[in-house]
Formats: structure tokens, C-alpha cells, sequence
């Protein structure tokens, strides 16, 4: 996301707490999960260059949403309604205006690539991609509202899910 958000009440420092617990959870199931494709990828003999593509996927997937969420560091939501924002133009930003969706959807394929299977590939491009293409257009409405020619300007210059795609 590229908007800034107001929160809505002061944290306590229980919620600090939860929160930090939440990310520590969270970083280590994605961790247990690619320890688990890792070892799926070695164990299992297979086309080695698609085990490497898919693995190169889901890394770079990985590394670019975290970039993403560490850019905009409390300001990442995955809520669209705008209450206080500014226009985030730096970090990964400066490249793609949806970094977090495009590692997203990278990461995603790259599990399906990776575990060779086509249900996976199947789930990718019949759900997956539609509904984040569908959530992207509500965003990109959501911040020419807030931000007008600016986020206009914004999407010329830099591309939305894959760098050097600019404009709509």
C-alpha cells in the first residue's frame, strides 16, 4: 500500500507486545514453510530448473514483501478506506506502487512451481490473480481520490504490479 494511516486509538503496551508476538509467528511459519519446500525440492528428484525457478520465485516473493511492509513500517494495511495519508514514493516504491501484491502473487507461484503442481497453478491464475487484479482496481481508485493528479503522475512514472510498467 502506499498510504499512511491514522491509528485509531493509542496502543497499550500489551498491544505492543501481541503485535511483536503476531510478527514472530508470523515470520516463523513463512519460515517453516520455505524450510519445508526446501527440503520437498531436494528430497523429491524432479526437473531441477523448475525447482529452481519456483524457488527463485518464492524468495524473491518473500524478500519483496517484507521490503514492502518494512518501507512503510506501521503504516502497512491491508485496508483500503483512506483516513490520513501520504504518498509513500520511496524505498520499493520508487519501482513498483503495489510491491507487497506483486511479491504476493510471486512467492504464491513460486510455491506452486516449486511443488510442480498444477491444481496450485490452476488456483494462481483462476483465483488468486483475478482477486488480487480486482482488490488493486479498488485501491488504485482509492488513491486518485485521495491523492488526484499526483497518483496520477505517480502511476506514469512507475509501474504498478511489474517494474517498468507504467500507467494503467
Amino acid at each position: 500500500m502506499t498510504m499512511q494511516w491514522k491509528s485509531s486509538e493509542a496502543r497499550s503496551p500489551l498491544d505492543v507486545r501481541a503485535k511483536r508476538w503476531a510478527a514472530v509467528t508470523g515470520a516463523l511459519l513463512l519460515w517453516l514453510f520455505w524450510v519445508c519446500l526446501v527440503e520437498r525440492a531436494v528430497i523429491v528428484p524432479a526437473g531441477s530448473w523448475l525447482q529452481t525457478l519456483g524457488g527463485a520465485l518464492l524468495l524473491s516473493g518473500v524478500a519483496l514483501r517484507a521490503a514492502a511492509v518494512r518501507t512503510l513500517g506501521r503504516r502497512f494495511r491491508t485496508e483500503i478506506e483512506v483516513v490520513d495519508a501520504v504518498l509513500v514514493r520511496h524505498g520499493v516504491y520508487r519501482f513498483l506502487r503495489h510491491p507487497s501484491e506483486t511479491g504476493l502473487l510471486a512467492a504464491s507461484l513460486g510455491a506452486a512451481v516449486l511443488l510442480q503442481s498444477v491444481l496450485g497453478l490452476v488456483v494462481w491464475c483462476g483465483a488468486l490473480l483475478p482477486v488480487t487484479l480486482a482488490r488493486l482496481a479498488l485501491e488504485e481508485r482509492a488513491l486518485e481520490l485521495r491523492f488526484g493528479t499526483l497518483y496520477e503522475r505517480y502511476a506514469e512514472e512507475v509501474g504498478g504490479l511489474v517494474p517498468l510498467s507504467r500507467g494503467r
